[in-house]
């Protein structure tokens, strides 16, 4: 058997071998007229093959190849837009990056672009063009010239980018050519001229995951593809051609080449004049490139959190896979303020450099953990979140810190101190600052320090551990459980004495809701994010309701006290650095915190019309700072606040969100106890500091002797607010000054 295979093999080399000469000689032999029937049989065979291989594609054995009627209802995948509460552009959701736009809202120049550089024959042909095709055929494959361009019509083009292209091995190009050619005729059936335009304006990529003129537009000029001028429309269908070659950012001077090639079509076509087209050439090509998308632009983090919450809602409204943000065009309206945004991002990239740095000082390595950060702002009286940055840089780390639960610290406290009050112990009991022992739990000061006695104010305000575990052991952790889940609190919360020096892990989302009642005067808002999702006809799926009104969570005045306390923490405690060093001289009020060896810094802060919550930390707790100089909130945290708000100072939403009133009290005990010391060397009595207090208050101005109808002592000065103690004859002449002042600063207000 062996044996005979070799055998054959042996008569096949020799017969192949012998092959060619055999054909020579065979040919020799044949005459003008055989060599002429033989290329007449030979071209009706490759023209059968030919039109038998077309019949194949076009009865659909190589792939579907979509009727007229099917045609008439082509829908591309477009972006959905996050805008901001004024209707500015945040982020977009998207497979592909397209919107699609009426042609009233693209620019005449683009159309006479493309139709000069793609397809000058356009409105000649039926979907083919005969004469380009030749073209192509004779000059660009026989004579090898590349400058010739491609034979493809628009239609064609168009066919090309709404069906994509399957791999058939070397059958790909002549199979995809042959099925453009056939749904080309078809969409010139079904569609007018005007509308293929449209069409294939709305689907051609443009490089960069950017589909469609409106969306390149937009990337590379940021602007409307209506307000395109000529320059802007030639440089765009130019880079057509070839996406990357000819990208205005990645190659700029082959763009301006392509961009006034052009418009030299375009003058040649007779659409612009000579003088048009030399002026447009002559311009600069300026760039304003926007990637408001993905993991670049502006609130990436927000996106993510607003399209999640977006999605729920329809499917729950319409049902699952009825709408898809990704897919369907729609416009989600947030609540954020772009502006906000912008500076909130800015303040927490400037100061995380900064710490970043320190913290790399500090352990001599660059690479042992990078910090990361949270921030949140919020309108107390409706819930609108107004900035939220989830993280420092998208690119390298997509955890969101706003929604994280970590440890809180001392911004817990105030959760503690308003049970006490809504549970009758008054904010004008003085605790003494002694380290106290509650079974095996026995918590110090963080700086350990002690000694005095300090009112609810004064201890608040120096973050005093030895008075928050005073109150939770009168109170209760369930009592301080029950206030903060009223409050806004959602995340479980262990029922032990240690969580009124901040253990519990909460999320700064949370913790700025929980903070809206110290703003409001007790008044809870839930917060929101998404105000309402349209169709991008106009058509509103979904609707927030506005909550104007609110839960009330606390006793006004209670409320108005704990935030008083607040005030304090900035104006002489642990916040101070709010008014020393960023300068916000308004009405603020704001909380501290740090946990343990450093690993979280907290700062709660807020404005009359705005609260704000700043986290800093390794996502790892275990790295943190050394030095607890720098482990604490008011060094990490606090800074992104202070600069926030410095910022939002300066622009034209200064009056709408960094000044104003708090809510007041009307209650005269309630702003009386506002005004008691914040510690005292000894327990005092509390009749006599009373009387001191009302009576100091009568002489520093806050209470009007008519205001109060009990007795004091209008001869003493307990805490030293005269100008002169020893002589009382300025008294009269101090008191009408200070009328006078009064009377004027009413005027100048009510104006």
């Amino acid at each position: 058997m062996k044996q005979k295979l070799i055998q054959w093999l042996h008569n096949a080399l020799t017969y192949l071998k012998s092959a060619p000469s055999r054909f020579l000689n065979w040919a020799r032999t044949r005459t003008l007229r055989q060599w002429i029937i033989i290329f007449l049989r030979t071209v009706v065979v490759l023209v059968l093959l030919l039109l038998l291989f077309v019949g194949s594609v076009y009865v659909g054995l190589w792939g579907h190849i979509p009727t007229a009627e099917e045609l008439k209802h082509i829908e591309n995948d477009n972006a959905s837009e996050l805008l901001d509460c004024k209707g500015n552009l945040l982020s977009r959701y998207f497979l592909r990056n397209r919107i699609s736009v009426d042609s009233a809202d693209i620019s005449p120049n683009v159309y006479k672009a493309l139709v000069a550089t793609e397809d000058s024959r356009f409105f000649e042909h039926s979907g083919v063009d005969a004469k380009s095709m030749a073209r192509v055929f004779f000059k660009s494959v026989l004579m090898m010239d590349s400058r010739q361009g491609g034979g493809s019509t628009i239609s064609q083009q168009l066919a090309k980018n709404v069906f994509e292209r399957r791999n058939l091995g070397i059958f790909t190009v002549p199979v995809a050519k042959i099925k453009e050619i056939v749904i080309a005729q078809r969409l010139e059936e079904v569609y007018s001229k005007d509308q293929i335009l449209l069409l294939y304006l709305n689907t051609v990529p443009f490089g960069e995951n950017v589909y469609g003129i409106e969306a390149a537009a937009k990337r590379f000029f940021s602007r409307r593809a209506k307000w395109l001028d000529l320059p802007t429309s030639a440089t765009l269908v130019g880079m057509l051609a070839a996406n990357t070659k000819y990208n205005p950012r990645i190659n700029p001077e082959r763009s301006v080449e392509r961009r006034n090639l052009v418009i030299d079509r375009m003058c040649s076509a007779g659409y612009i004049d000579s003088v048009e087209a030399q002026k447009a050439k002559a311009q600069d090509l300026v760039l304003k490139y926007n990637t408001n998308d993905r993991d670049n632009g502006t609130a990436v983090f927000f996106r993510d959190i607003v399209g999640k919450q977006a999605q729920t809602i329809l499917n729950e409204i319409y049902g699952e896979g009825t709408y898809d943000i990704y897919t369907d065009g729609l416009i989600i309206r947030s609540t954020v303020d772009a502006t906000l945004q912008r500076l909130a991002e800015r303040s927490v990239v400037a100061h995380m450099t900064d710490v970043q740095k320190a913290f790399n000082d500090e352990w001599k390595s660059d690479s042992l953990a990078t910090l990361s950060a949270g921030f949140l702002a919020a309108n107390p009286h409706n819930g609108h979140v107004l900035a939220w940055v989830g993280g420092v840089d998208h690119n390298y780390s997509q955890i969101e810190h706003v929604t994280m639960n970590r440890q809180v610290g001392s911004t817990f406290k105030p959760f503690v101190y308003a049970t006490a009050l809504e549970n009758g112990i008054p904010a004008t009991t003085y605790v003494e600052n002694v380290r106290r022992s509650y079974g095996k739990w026995s918590p110090g000061n963080s700086d350990g320090k002690y000694g005095g006695f300090y009112s609810l104010k004064g201890a608040l305000s120096r973050s005093l551990n030895t008075v928050s575990a005073w109150i939770i052991d009168k109170v209760g952790p369930a009592a301080v459980i029950e206030e903060c889940h009223n409050m806004g609190i959602e995340s479980s919360i262990p029922v032990v004495p240690s969580i009124a020096l901040g253990t519990a892990e909460l999320t700064l989302y949370e913790m700025t809701q929980a903070y809206i009642p110290f703003a409001t005067g007790g008044i809870a808002h839930q917060l929101t994010c998404l105000l309402s999702i349209e169709t991008r006809d106009g058509h509103v799926l979904f609707k927030a309701d506005p909550d104007t009104e609110g839960i009330e969570v606390l006793a006004h005045d209670n409320a108005v006290l704990v935030r008083d306390m607040l005030t304090a923490v900035v104006d002489s405690g642990t916040g101070r650095s709010i008014r020393r060093v960023y300068g916000i001289k308004s009405p603020f009020a704001g909380k501290t915190g740090t946990t343990q060896n450093g690993a979280d810094g907290w700062f709660m802060g807020m404005t009359p019309n705005m609260v704000m919550g700043a986290w800093v930390g390794a996502d790892d707790p275990s790295y943190h700072f050394k030095s607890s100089a720098r482990g604490q909130g008011a060094y990490m945290a606090l800074p992104i606040v202070g600069k926030f708000v410095s910022g939002v100072a300066g622009t034209k939403l200064a009056d709408q969100f960094v000044y104003g009133q708090f809510p007041q009290s009307e209650d005269f005990e309630t702003t009386v106890t506002m005004l008691y010391p914040h510690n005292m060397p000894y327990d005092p009595n509390p009749d006599s500091l009373r009387m001191e207090v009302i009576t100091a208050a009568v002489w520093k101005g806050l209470i009007e002797p008519s205001d109060y109808s009990g007795d004091y002592d209008e001869d003493s000065d307990p805490f030293n607010f005269s100008m002169d103690k020893k002589d009382k004859s300025e008294r009269p002449i101090r008191r009408g000054f200070r009328n006078f002042f009064r009377a004027m600063k009413d005027i100048f207000h009510n104006e």
